[in-house]
């Protein structure tokens, strides 16, 4: 039986326009899974922040976009095609859960080359109901009768992702910093109950202080969007907790995002950083994602041959 494995990110706009960012939020922000409200008013609240945050957006992609396209999209697609050099045989693919290639499209497409038996592995180590679910929820909803699919809902403590953050620890010069912290994407309390992802990030902090010898590992969350309770303490909150305690060379590693993005690269690695070297810092080291490296593109194969 043809077999495909469909690699799947967030996604990102194509371009660094007011357009293209707004028509991108429009579709995050729809998501039910992003968006806990009835349909009239997640609609409504998702045009509305779409038309008012596109043109800002839009400046914070032109900050991070790399020889035209965001680096998210970069990184993915080099990811694939190093995974499919490594499996004979397999068909990879890449897909957004927002934005193109959709995941219906790429379903489409491997099902056209002959593909009975489909392996997702949603590039989410944590699995969150905005992330993860939603990209499962977008599988399902493609599903034929007769085929094969297997969802990979986490992979927050396999060994192979746990090494390699690690070693990115390491090649980063993150040990020569006086404190390491570990930021996640937040996400509203409310969430909690769908899914594990609080507890399975806290795993990943667990194995990440054996395998890197840095510890203890300060935990924290970022990316907080809209009102009511959200999972903390916040990112800039514990820096400058650390800061004020005598911290003045940090790291901060994302084990939660596979690829660099606004969230990494400006929210931590240019924000935070300005921040905490006006407030007193010597030195802000921020851990590479990792994105397309080797070891990125072994850990995918040994998830998909460890389902085989």
């Amino acid at each position: 039986m043809k077999e495909a494995l469909i690699l799947i990110n967030l996604g990102a706009p194509e371009k660094a326009t007011s357009e293209a960012a707004s028509a991108f939020l429009l579709e995050f922000l729809s998501d039910p899974e992003v968006i806990s409200l009835n349909f009239i008013f997640r609609r409504a609240i998702a045009h509305i922040a779409a038309f008012r945050r596109g043109k800002a957006y839009a400046e914070r992609l032109g900050r991070i976009f790399d020889g035209g396209a965001h680096p998210l999209r970069k990184h993915t697609e080099s990811l694939a095609g190093k995974v499919a050099a490594r499996l004979e045989g397999v068909g990879v693919h890449f897909a957004y859960r927002y934005g193109s290639p959709s995941i219906g499209e790429v379903i489409g497409r491997a099902r056209a080359q002959g593909a009975k038996k489909f392996c997702f592995i949603a590039l989410f180590p944590q699995n969150a109901s905005s992330t993860t679910q939603s990209a499962k929820s977008e599988v399902l909803r493609n599903m034929r009768p007769g085929e094969i699919f297997d969802f990979v809902q986490s992979y927050c403590d396999h060994p192979a992702y746990v090494s390699a953050l690690a070693d990115s620890i390491r090649a980063a010069g993150a040990t020569e910093c006086g404190a390491l912290v570990a930021s996640f994407h937040s996400v509203p309390l409310k969430h909690l109950a769908k899914t594990p992802y609080e507890a399975e990030c806290l795993k990943t902090v667990e194995l990440l202080e054996k395998a890197s010898g840095m510890g203890p590992i300060k935990i924290a969350w970022q990316s907080k969007f809209g009102r009511g309770g959200w999972l903390g303490p916040g990112t800039a909150e514990v820096c400058d907790s650390l800061l004020a305690s005598g911290v003045k060379t940090l790291a901060v590693i994302c084990p939660g995002f596979s690829a660099d993005c606004g969230e990494t690269l400006t929210e931590i690695g240019s924000d935070l950083r300005d921040r905490f070297i006006a407030g007193g810092g010597e030195r802000f080291v921020l851990v590479p994602c990792l994105n397309d490296s080797d070891s990125h593109a072994e850990m995918v194969c040994q998830i998909f041959k460890g389902r085989r």
